[in-house]
């Protein structure tokens, strides 16, 4: 594999013209399988599994634990379709396959899909950063009373910290990124058992096999499970 038409030798490329090229042509990556597997746990779970203890709750334990599962299984399916239909017909970009298969009512349909459950997802971060940073930095840096403003707090994750991740042209360059956040899901998980059985007295929940809303909790769980874009 030489070339791409007018595209030179892999060999002349930058690293910077790799990872610009590694979206939807094969063959041009320029990072490790682990790097690419960190960034696809770090789309995974994001906002999305923050939801999953409601979930489980609505739809009951048994069946949520039950639907959880099958919910996963099927998003797996779902992504190695996806991969072995852009082998089959040389298309790698999410959207453009979906207008090969679909033509362009479906090309337009999964970007405006997309963008829905990407807002989505990033408004229920914001919604949890202005929840939680103002009240930790009122508790524990009360000599600075500006970080305890929830609009100031959300402008300043906004600029400083979202929006230069989202200036760059390939994912690939979040992996690094990516390495970090996966790294933080352990210290949530300990923090949440050490605390979990000071609050679990004061809940209700029975461990019943079916709860009020099975079906919405599937909403939240596909939410949760889905990284195909």
């Amino acid at each position: 594999m030489s070339n791409y038409g007018s595209i030179p030798l892999k060999q002349q490329l930058s690293k910077a013209e790799r990872d610009l090229l590694q979206s939807d042509r094969p063959g041009y990556g320029s990072h490790t399988k682990v790097a690419v597997a960190l960034n696809l746990v770090n789309a995974t779970v994001g906002a999305g599994i923050i939801g999953l203890p409601f979930a489980i709750a609505r739809a009951g334990f048994f069946t949520g634990i039950l639907a959880s599962i099958v919910v996963a299984a099927l998003a797996q399916i779902g992504l190695f379709m996806l991969i072995l239909a852009g082998q089959r017909v040389g298309i790698y970009k999410f959207a453009l396959l979906v207008e090969y298969l679909l033509g362009r009512p479906g090309y337009h349909f999964l970007n405006f899909m997309i963008c829905v459950q990407a807002g989505g997802g990033t408004v229920s971060y914001f919604i949890l950063l202005g929840d939680s940073l103002p009240m930790l930095c009122e508790r524990y840096l009360p000599q600075w009373p500006l970080l305890a403003n929830r609009t100031f707090i959300l402008v300043f994750v906004g600029i400083v910290c979202i929006l230069p991740l989202n200036m760059s042209r390939s994912i690939g360059s979040l992996a690094r990124w990516s390495i970090v956040s996966v790294l933080c899901l352990p210290v949530i998980l300990l923090t949440i058992l050490i605390r979990a059985p000071a609050y679990a007295p004061k809940e209700g929940i029975s461990l019943e096999w079916v709860g009020q809303d099975v079906f919405g909790a599937l909403g939240i769980m596909a939410f949760a499970f889905t990284c195909h874009q």
